[in-house]
């Protein structure tokens, strides 16, 4: 079988033809392949930043959560900066307060390798970023911290840190502000972000928390010390750990203290009686309702105390110590 020219010149294109069509379908393929590596590139990249969204939104109710954990307010203050340090990738992290007799900031919680150093300085309100967060009450977000006026140096040149990056944003209780937070050489996912700034100010709002309960406890402390002084009865206080945070002049009287002892829960643990006044306070607070005994101390014919004792409870129904007001009978 012969094939004539004219038929093999139309093979011939029309193989071509196929050959192009092929070669125009490799390269959509081939087109189609780079979309989905990039897209896929793009959906683990999304994923990534929805994990880590999820790690930082976590870590920020875990805090939120601890607040009513502990009335130690430097243990608190620390896991708090500990986790926004972590949480925002940075090098170090500090915390200052206001000094309202010298109205200056103090670091009050100072992280990182040269945490100990930093703790030593003093800033005025209006210096250094810090100082104009706590001045002004606005957030600052510092990118280059070279190129920046408002940045403060010395503490750099006396511990031989190298500031890059700073977030810096205020503590504020009913609009005052009592404090800042920030975070230095911070880098979560890139420059930092928006998004950034609104986790670490979350974190700035626990910290007001933590605060306030503090002064508040510490304002229950001081009014029931001083009813109990007024109306003659002892007083003691202790906390969700049954650890001893506060007992007046009349309770060290009655209980055989004196005013210079540094008393702890062990000391009463200790006490000769016929029953355990720590043993009291410890069911007062388990069974969370009032507790009332009559406590002889010492041997048969000592003194006799009667022990009143109440679990504290804040708000949300979560205890967080005891009171015992002491009377002698």
């Amino acid at each position: 079988m012969t094939v004539d020219h004219e038929e093999f010149k139309l093979l011939t294109d029309t193989l071509r033809s196929r050959e192009e069509e092929i070669q125009v379908c490799k390269r959509e393929i081939s087109q189609r392949e780079d979309q989905l590596k990039i897209l896929k590139q793009e959906l683990q990249q999304t994923r990534r930043k929805l994990e880590e969204k999820i790690e930082r939104l976590s870590t920020l109710i875990g805090v939120g959560s601890s607040i009513n954990s502990t009335l130690d307010l430097d243990q608190l203050l620390t896991y708090l900066m500990a986790c926004a340090t972590k949480v925002m990738k940075a090098k170090d992290s500090s915390l200052m307060l206001v000094d309202d007799r010298t109205n200056e900031l103090v670091f009050k919680i100072a992280l990182g390798e040269k945490g100990k150093q930093v703790q030593e300085f003093r800033l005025k309100m209006g210096q250094g970023i810090a100082g104009q967060v706590a001045l002004t009450g606005q957030p600052i977000v510092v990118s280059d911290a070279e190129r920046d006026q408002r940045w403060e140096r010395a503490i750099d040149l006396a511990t031989g840190f190298e500031t890059k990056s700073i977030m810096c944003v205020p503590i504020k209780l009913r609009d005052k502000i009592v404090g800042v937070i920030e975070v230095l050489n911070a880098g979560y996912s890139g420059p930092l972000s928006e998004e950034d700034l609104d986790i670490f100010s979350a974190f700035a709002n626990t910290a007001a928390i933590a605060l306030q309960n503090a002064r508040l406890f510490a304002a229950i402390q001081y009014s029931l010390e001083h009813i109990c002084d007024l109306l003659k009865s002892g007083a003691l206080m202790t906390d969700e750990s049954g650890e001893l945070v506060m007992i007046n002049t009349i309770a060290r009287e009655l209980l055989g203290f004196s005013n210079g002892d540094a008393v702890t829960t062990r000391d009463i643990a200790e006490l000769k009686a016929d029953k355990s006044i720590s043993s009291l306070l410890q069911a007062a607070f388990d069974q969370a309702k009032p507790v009332k005994e009559v406590v002889q101390l010492g041997q048969d014919g000592g003194k006799k105390v009667q022990v009143d004792v109440a679990p504290v409870i804040d708000p949300n129904g979560m205890k967080i110590g005891t009171v015992a007001v002491l009377n002698e009978v």
